[in-house]
């Protein structure tokens, strides 16, 4: 049974609204206005992502989850996914809930703000590469503008544990990132492929990939907010968003100067408070 979360809604330049119903009346993004055909204005940043993209990306959809398996009732180790996304390292991402989070640091991660863990409220629980399952607590959170949430845990994880990094900031990105291919994941552990739409400052949004089949596409809902998209860098995944918005999903962006000054500084305002390590946001050109 699908959890469900109250629509949210947040002034940030456009109106955002909560993840809505799948299927042709979802939602599409708010913030950035009518218009589609993002690959007809695709530059040479799409085009790279899209090669290490389409190594991963199989011919035809099929088998799309990020587990197959727990191991057993008695364990709470993790089988990762024999399919096309075991190419991915999910790693970094805690699906033992909803509430999501996605690591940035070995300390750190982010949420939707709209829709993230409190500290101290449950144990963290993530799986390394190897399936293993780790736990930890957050112990602190700040909550930002375009719907992101920074947290630190208790201590490091292990290197087992992927931490992602960001695109360097661009000026280009709002002419060459559109048509990108994205990969992104659901509550129900799921990776869907979309592609870019538009950048606007701190925001992205998606729409179905139309050079690909739609059996690759499906709606964002209530309940997917906070969960993150990744594009490929030379095959190694980078977080590009967390979703804000339902249908082809829409949230803040991860590659924006503005956001990344404020995750840095959140990071470091944490580390400070809890005595741990000064981490900042690894970034990528692409």
């Amino acid at each position: 049974m699908r959890l469900t979360l109250a629509s949210v809604s947040f002034v940030f330049g456009a109106a955002l609204t909560g993840c809505g119903d799948r299927g042709d009346g979802s939602p599409q993004p708010a913030p950035f206005g009518g218009g589609g055909g993002g690959g007809a204005g695709a530059g040479t940043v799409a085009e790279r992502l899209n090669a290490s993209a389409r190594a991963v990306i199989p011919d035809k959809p099929g088998r799309n989850w990020v587990f197959d398996a727990y191991v057993s009732t008695d364990s709470p180790d993790a089988a990762w996914s024999r399919f096309w996304t075991r190419s991915i390292d999910f790693s970094g991402v805690a699906w033992d809930t909803t509430q999501n989070l996605t690591m940035v640091s070995p300390r750190h991660a982010v949420m939707a703000r709209h829709y993230q863990r409190q500290p101290g409220h449950r144990l963290v629980k993530m799986h390394d590469a190897r399936g293993r399952e780790l736990q930890r607590v957050i112990v602190g959170a700040e909550s930002l503008v375009a719907d992101i949430a920074v947290v630190i845990l208790n201590e490091d994880v292990p290197s087992g544990v992927r931490h992602y990094p960001v695109l360097a900031p661009s000026e280009r990105y709002a002419e060459e990132l559109p048509g990108a291919f994205v990969f992104a994941t659901d509550q129900e552990r799921k990776v869907h492929v979309h592609q870019v739409l538009a950048v606007r400052g701190r925001m992205v949004a998606f729409e179905r990939a139309a050079p690909l089949d739609t059996g690759f596409y499906e709606a964002l809902v209530t309940g997917d907010s906070g969960n993150p998209s990744f594009v490929l860098v030379r095959g190694e995944p980078v977080l590009l968003e967390t979703h804000t918005t339902g249908g082809p999903g829409a949230g803040p962006f991860y590659g924006s100067a503005e956001n990344i000054a404020d995750i840095n500084a959140a990071m470091l305002r944490l580390s400070e408070a809890h005595g741990a390590p000064e981490y900042q946001l690894r970034t990528v050109v692409p």
